[in-house]
């Protein structure tokens, strides 16, 4: 069966080096084939890297994680299952601090 992941990748306007992705999978493993190594990029490049993930995401990353960090921030997924939109906006309310 064909795997139905797809990664949309953008830069937020006015924010430099600031990039977010949005993964759609069907399986934790699945997700956890790009976070993984999106998590490790951002550490190894000495980057500032926040996830936003549920719980037992949270867990497998960190212990799939060749080296911990403090570069690495992990947060509580916010909203609902199929609620994106409100998603979205209360993640950009977190990041506008």
């Amino acid at each position: 069966m064909a795997s139905r992941r797809q990664i949309v990748r953008s830069g937020a306007v006015g924010r430099s080096g600031f990039r977010h992705e949005l993964v759609l999978h069907s399986s934790t493993e699945e997700m956890l084939e790009f976070v993984v190594p999106f998590a490790e990029e951002g550490v190894a490049a000495g980057e500032p890297t926040m996830l936003l993930v549920r719980r037992e995401v949270a867990a497998a990353v960190l212990s799939r994680m060749k080296r911990p960090s403090h570069d690495l921030v992990i947060l509580p997924a916010l909203g609902q299952p199929g609620r994106g939109a409100s998603d979205l906006r209360a993640t950009m309310a977190l990041l506008d601090g």
